[in-house]
Protein backbone atom coordinates (compact mmCIF):
# COMPACT_ATOMS: atom_id res chain seq x y z
CA UNK A 1 0.00 0.00 0.00
CA UNK A 2 1.04 3.59 -0.58
CA UNK A 3 1.64 6.10 2.44
CA UNK A 4 -0.17 8.80 2.01
CA UNK A 5 1.23 12.04 2.12
CA UNK A 6 0.66 14.46 4.96
CA UNK A 7 -0.43 18.02 3.49
CA UNK A 8 2.01 20.81 4.80
CA UNK A 9 0.79 23.93 4.96
CA UNK A 10 4.28 26.32 3.66
CA UNK A 11 5.16 29.32 5.55
CA UNK A 12 3.50 31.56 2.90
CA UNK A 13 0.55 29.88 2.65
CA UNK A 14 -0.06 30.41 6.21
CA UNK A 15 1.21 34.19 5.63
CA UNK A 16 -1.74 34.30 2.66
CA UNK A 17 -4.58 32.79 4.66
CA UNK A 18 -3.31 35.66 7.67
CA UNK A 19 -4.00 38.27 5.10
CA UNK A 20 -6.68 37.16 3.01
CA UNK A 21 -8.85 37.42 6.65
CA UNK A 22 -7.58 40.27 7.91
CA UNK A 23 -9.05 41.96 4.25
CA UNK A 24 -12.09 39.78 4.75
CA UNK A 25 -12.25 41.48 8.43
CA UNK A 26 -11.31 45.03 7.40
CA UNK A 27 -13.93 44.55 4.34
CA UNK A 28 -16.69 43.70 6.86
CA UNK A 29 -16.08 46.69 8.81
CA UNK A 30 -15.93 49.42 6.08
CA UNK A 31 -19.17 47.56 5.07
CA UNK A 32 -20.66 48.49 8.45
CA UNK A 33 -19.06 52.14 8.22
CA UNK A 34 -20.75 52.58 4.95
CA UNK A 35 -23.98 51.98 6.28
CA UNK A 36 -24.16 53.96 9.22
CA UNK A 37 -23.00 56.64 7.01
CA UNK A 38 -25.35 55.80 4.48
CA UNK A 39 -27.78 56.02 7.75
CA UNK A 40 -26.31 59.74 8.99
CA UNK A 41 -27.10 60.92 5.17
CA UNK A 42 -30.53 59.91 5.34
CA UNK A 43 -31.35 61.11 8.71
CA UNK A 44 -29.27 64.75 7.74
CA UNK A 45 -31.35 64.86 3.80
CA UNK A 46 -34.84 64.42 6.07
CA UNK A 47 -33.68 66.98 8.45
CA UNK A 48 -32.06 69.68 5.89
CA UNK A 49 -35.59 69.26 3.62
CA UNK A 50 -37.58 70.07 6.71
CA UNK A 51 -35.93 73.13 7.44
CA UNK A 52 -33.48 74.08 4.40
CA UNK A 53 -34.83 77.79 3.51
CA UNK A 54 -36.95 78.15 5.97
CA UNK A 55 -36.76 80.95 8.84
CA UNK A 56 -37.83 79.48 11.82
CA UNK A 57 -37.87 82.56 13.67
CA UNK A 58 -40.33 84.02 11.24
CA UNK A 59 -42.22 81.39 9.53
CA UNK A 60 -44.63 78.48 10.25
CA UNK A 61 -44.17 74.80 8.60
CA UNK A 62 -46.32 71.72 8.49
CA UNK A 63 -44.70 68.59 7.98
CA UNK A 64 -47.12 66.06 6.32
CA UNK A 65 -46.60 62.57 5.40
CA UNK A 66 -48.74 61.63 2.35
CA UNK A 67 -49.40 58.64 0.34
CA UNK A 68 -49.47 58.26 -3.00
CA UNK A 69 -51.96 59.09 -5.66
CA UNK A 70 -53.09 62.04 -6.55
CA UNK A 71 -54.06 63.81 -3.10
CA UNK A 72 -55.11 66.81 -1.18
CA UNK A 73 -52.84 67.99 1.00
CA UNK A 74 -54.77 70.77 2.27
CA UNK A 75 -58.53 72.29 1.61
CA UNK A 76 -58.60 74.83 -0.98
CA UNK A 77 -62.32 75.72 -0.62
CA UNK A 78 -61.98 76.59 2.96
CA UNK A 79 -61.18 80.54 4.41
CA UNK A 80 -58.05 79.11 6.27
CA UNK A 81 -55.34 80.71 5.54
CA UNK A 82 -53.39 79.45 2.45
CA UNK A 83 -49.29 78.35 3.14
CA UNK A 84 -47.03 80.16 0.67
CA UNK A 85 -44.94 77.36 -0.05
CA UNK A 86 -45.38 74.07 -0.72
CA UNK A 87 -42.24 71.39 -0.74
CA UNK A 88 -42.62 67.93 -1.56
CA UNK A 89 -39.53 65.44 -0.79
CA UNK A 90 -37.24 68.63 -0.66
CA UNK A 91 -38.66 70.46 -4.35
CA UNK A 92 -40.49 73.66 -4.00
CA UNK A 93 -43.70 72.91 -5.79
CA UNK A 94 -46.41 74.57 -7.68
CA UNK A 95 -48.89 75.98 -4.51
CA UNK A 96 -51.66 74.17 -5.21
CA UNK A 97 -53.89 71.86 -2.57
CA UNK A 98 -53.96 68.49 -4.92
CA UNK A 99 -50.73 66.59 -5.82
CA UNK A 100 -49.70 63.38 -7.57
CA UNK A 101 -47.32 61.33 -5.43
CA UNK A 102 -45.64 58.35 -6.87
CA UNK A 103 -43.98 57.48 -3.90
CA UNK A 104 -45.33 55.29 -1.19
CA UNK A 105 -44.66 57.85 1.15
CA UNK A 106 -43.79 61.32 0.46
CA UNK A 107 -42.66 64.74 3.04
CA UNK A 108 -44.41 67.68 1.98
CA UNK A 109 -43.94 70.81 4.16
CA UNK A 110 -46.38 73.41 4.18
CA UNK A 111 -45.00 76.46 4.85
CA UNK A 112 -46.50 80.08 5.75
CA UNK A 113 -44.64 83.66 5.46
CA UNK A 114 -47.54 85.36 7.29
CA UNK A 115 -49.18 85.20 10.75
CA UNK A 116 -51.93 82.47 10.75
CA UNK A 117 -55.51 83.26 11.69
CA UNK A 118 -57.90 80.65 10.53
CA UNK A 119 -57.26 76.72 10.49
CA UNK A 120 -60.75 76.34 9.74
CA UNK A 121 -61.43 73.52 7.72
CA UNK A 122 -57.75 73.51 6.74
CA UNK A 123 -57.58 69.60 6.15
CA UNK A 124 -61.06 68.93 5.82
CA UNK A 125 -61.43 65.71 3.34
CA UNK A 126 -57.73 65.18 2.88
CA UNK A 127 -58.09 61.51 3.45
CA UNK A 128 -54.56 60.46 2.05
CA UNK A 129 -52.10 61.76 4.99
CA UNK A 130 -51.26 59.70 7.57
CA UNK A 131 -48.76 62.14 9.93
CA UNK A 132 -48.95 65.69 10.95
CA UNK A 133 -45.98 67.68 12.68
CA UNK A 134 -47.15 70.43 14.13
CA UNK A 135 -44.22 71.06 16.14
CA UNK A 136 -43.12 74.45 13.88
CA UNK A 137 -46.59 75.66 13.89
CA UNK A 138 -47.88 79.16 15.58
CA UNK A 139 -51.48 79.02 16.50
CA UNK A 140 -51.26 82.01 18.79
CA UNK A 141 -53.31 84.50 16.51
CA UNK A 142 -55.61 82.14 15.13
CA UNK A 143 -59.83 82.07 16.06
CA UNK A 144 -61.11 79.69 13.81
CA UNK A 145 -59.92 75.41 14.43
CA UNK A 146 -63.80 74.45 13.38
CA UNK A 147 -63.51 71.08 11.16
CA UNK A 148 -59.69 71.20 11.28
CA UNK A 149 -58.94 67.86 10.39
CA UNK A 150 -62.51 66.24 9.90
CA UNK A 151 -62.61 63.19 7.43
CA UNK A 152 -58.90 62.71 7.86
CA UNK A 153 -59.20 58.90 7.83
CA UNK A 154 -55.78 57.71 7.97
CA UNK A 155 -54.47 59.50 10.62
CA UNK A 156 -53.75 57.83 13.78
CA UNK A 157 -52.09 59.77 16.24
CA UNK A 158 -51.67 63.77 17.15
CA UNK A 159 -49.59 65.50 19.21
CA UNK A 160 -51.36 69.29 19.29
CA UNK A 161 -49.72 70.16 22.87
CA UNK A 162 -48.03 72.87 21.69
CA UNK A 163 -51.40 74.87 19.87
CA UNK A 164 -52.07 78.39 21.33
CA UNK A 165 -55.68 78.47 20.93
CA UNK A 166 -56.15 81.27 23.59
CA UNK A 167 -57.40 83.41 20.57
CA UNK A 168 -60.44 80.94 19.88
CA UNK A 169 -63.48 83.05 20.32
CA UNK A 170 -65.97 80.69 18.76
CA UNK A 171 -65.82 77.00 17.86
CA UNK A 172 -64.21 73.93 18.09
CA UNK A 173 -67.21 72.01 15.92
CA UNK A 174 -66.56 68.77 13.84
CA UNK A 175 -62.79 69.10 14.98
CA UNK A 176 -62.25 65.69 14.68
CA UNK A 177 -64.99 64.40 13.30
CA UNK A 178 -64.52 61.11 11.15
CA UNK A 179 -60.72 61.02 11.98
CA UNK A 180 -61.46 57.19 12.34
CA UNK A 181 -58.36 55.56 12.94
CA UNK A 182 -57.50 58.54 15.25
CA UNK A 183 -56.38 55.82 18.41
CA UNK A 184 -54.33 59.13 20.02
CA UNK A 185 -54.70 62.51 20.66
CA UNK A 186 -53.58 65.14 22.70
CA UNK A 187 -55.40 68.08 23.25
CA UNK A 188 -55.00 68.30 27.02
CA UNK A 189 -53.27 72.12 26.87
CA UNK A 190 -55.81 73.47 24.68
CA UNK A 191 -57.25 76.96 25.79
CA UNK A 192 -60.63 76.76 25.48
CA UNK A 193 -62.39 79.37 27.42
CA UNK A 194 -63.56 81.45 24.84
CA UNK A 195 -65.39 78.49 23.08
CA UNK A 196 -68.79 78.43 23.09
CA UNK A 197 -69.53 75.19 20.46
CA UNK A 198 -68.25 71.85 20.59
CA UNK A 199 -70.84 70.02 18.82
CA UNK A 200 -69.54 66.88 16.83
CA UNK A 201 -66.15 67.70 18.22
CA UNK A 202 -64.82 63.94 18.36
CA UNK A 203 -67.56 62.39 16.60
CA UNK A 204 -67.14 59.42 14.73
CA UNK A 205 -63.62 59.07 16.44
CA UNK A 206 -64.44 54.81 16.20
CA UNK A 207 -60.39 54.00 17.09
CA UNK A 208 -60.05 56.60 20.16
CA UNK A 209 -58.86 54.54 22.83
CA UNK A 210 -58.49 57.55 25.92
CA UNK A 211 -59.03 60.86 26.00
CA UNK A 212 -57.85 63.49 28.31
CA UNK A 213 -60.28 67.00 28.75
CA UNK A 214 -59.91 67.56 32.50
CA UNK A 215 -58.30 70.68 32.15
CA UNK A 216 -60.15 72.52 29.70
CA UNK A 217 -62.40 74.94 30.06
CA UNK A 218 -66.09 74.40 28.73
CA UNK A 219 -67.81 77.14 31.07
CA UNK A 220 -68.55 79.35 27.78
CA UNK A 221 -69.70 76.21 26.22
CA UNK A 222 -73.38 76.28 24.71
CA UNK A 223 -73.84 73.29 22.29
CA UNK A 224 -71.88 69.78 23.01
CA UNK A 225 -74.12 67.85 20.97
CA UNK A 226 -72.54 64.38 19.40
CA UNK A 227 -69.59 65.34 20.99
CA UNK A 228 -68.99 62.10 21.34
CA UNK A 229 -71.21 60.62 19.41
CA UNK A 230 -69.43 57.11 18.00
CA UNK A 231 -66.45 56.75 20.00
CA UNK A 232 -67.10 53.47 20.15
CA UNK A 233 -63.74 52.09 22.29
CA UNK A 234 -63.69 54.78 24.90
CA UNK A 235 -64.41 52.90 27.81
CA UNK A 236 -64.33 55.73 30.23
CA UNK A 237 -64.06 59.52 29.96
CA UNK A 238 -63.02 62.16 33.36
CA UNK A 239 -65.81 64.55 33.25
CA UNK A 240 -65.08 65.71 36.47
CA UNK A 241 -64.78 69.53 35.89
CA UNK A 242 -67.15 69.58 32.84
CA UNK A 243 -68.83 72.74 33.47
CA UNK A 244 -72.02 72.95 31.62
CA UNK A 245 -73.62 75.70 33.56
CA UNK A 246 -73.95 77.40 29.85
CA UNK A 247 -74.82 74.76 28.06
CA UNK A 248 -78.68 74.35 26.19
CA UNK A 249 -77.68 71.33 23.75
CA UNK A 250 -76.15 67.98 25.28
CA UNK A 251 -77.99 65.94 22.23
CA UNK A 252 -76.40 62.31 21.40
CA UNK A 253 -73.45 63.52 23.45
CA UNK A 254 -72.77 60.05 24.12
CA UNK A 255 -74.92 57.97 21.16
CA UNK A 256 -72.67 54.87 20.22
CA UNK A 257 -70.01 55.29 23.22
CA UNK A 258 -70.51 51.21 22.97
CA UNK A 259 -67.30 50.74 25.12
CA UNK A 260 -68.20 53.18 27.99
CA UNK A 261 -68.26 51.68 31.33
CA UNK A 262 -68.44 54.42 33.87
CA UNK A 263 -69.79 57.94 33.60
CA UNK A 264 -69.70 60.50 36.66
CA UNK A 265 -71.99 63.02 35.26
CA UNK A 266 -73.47 64.44 39.07
CA UNK A 267 -71.09 67.67 38.92
CA UNK A 268 -72.93 68.50 35.53
CA UNK A 269 -74.94 71.89 35.54
CA UNK A 270 -78.65 71.20 33.68
CA UNK A 271 -80.53 74.23 34.27
CA UNK A 272 -80.34 76.00 31.02
CA UNK A 273 -80.80 72.61 29.29
CA UNK A 274 -83.64 71.95 26.40
CA UNK A 275 -82.24 69.13 24.61
CA UNK A 276 -81.06 66.21 25.76
CA UNK A 277 -82.38 64.11 23.03
CA UNK A 278 -81.15 60.18 23.42
CA UNK A 279 -77.83 61.36 25.19
CA UNK A 280 -77.06 57.68 26.18
CA UNK A 281 -78.46 55.90 23.22
CA UNK A 282 -77.11 52.74 22.52
CA UNK A 283 -74.51 53.11 25.44
CA UNK A 284 -74.76 48.98 25.83
CA UNK A 285 -71.70 48.59 27.97
CA UNK A 286 -72.46 51.46 30.60
CA UNK A 287 -72.51 50.21 34.00
CA UNK A 288 -72.19 53.01 36.34
CA UNK A 289 -73.65 56.15 35.57
CA UNK A 290 -74.13 58.88 38.27
CA UNK A 291 -76.91 62.26 37.32
CA UNK A 292 -77.82 62.63 40.61
CA UNK A 293 -77.58 66.48 40.41
CA UNK A 294 -79.10 66.74 37.23
CA UNK A 295 -82.49 68.94 37.12
CA UNK A 296 -85.49 69.42 34.38
CA UNK A 297 -85.07 65.76 33.33
CA UNK A 298 -89.14 65.32 32.88
CA UNK A 299 -89.76 67.70 30.33
CA UNK A 300 -86.57 66.90 28.40
CA UNK A 301 -87.69 64.21 26.58
CA UNK A 302 -84.16 61.93 28.16
CA UNK A 303 -85.08 58.42 26.76
CA UNK A 304 -85.50 59.52 22.91
CA UNK A 305 -84.17 57.70 20.28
Amino acid sequence: MKKEKKMMLKPYSVIKNIHIYKNINYLIKQIILLNHLALFIIIFSFTKSNSEGIDESTYSYITLKVTNGTNKIYNDQSGFTKPNEVRINGKQEENKAFHTFKEPINIVILVWKETVTNCNNMFRDCQHITEIDFSHFNTSQVTYFGQMFRNCYLLTSLNLSNFDTSRNTGTMVDMFWNCISLEYLDASSFNTSKVTSFGHMFCNCKSLLSLDISNLDFSKGQKFDNMFNGCEKLTSINLNNFDTSSAYDLSFMFNDCKSLKYLNLSNFNTSLVTNMNSIFRNCKSLLSLNIQNWINLKKLNFHSH
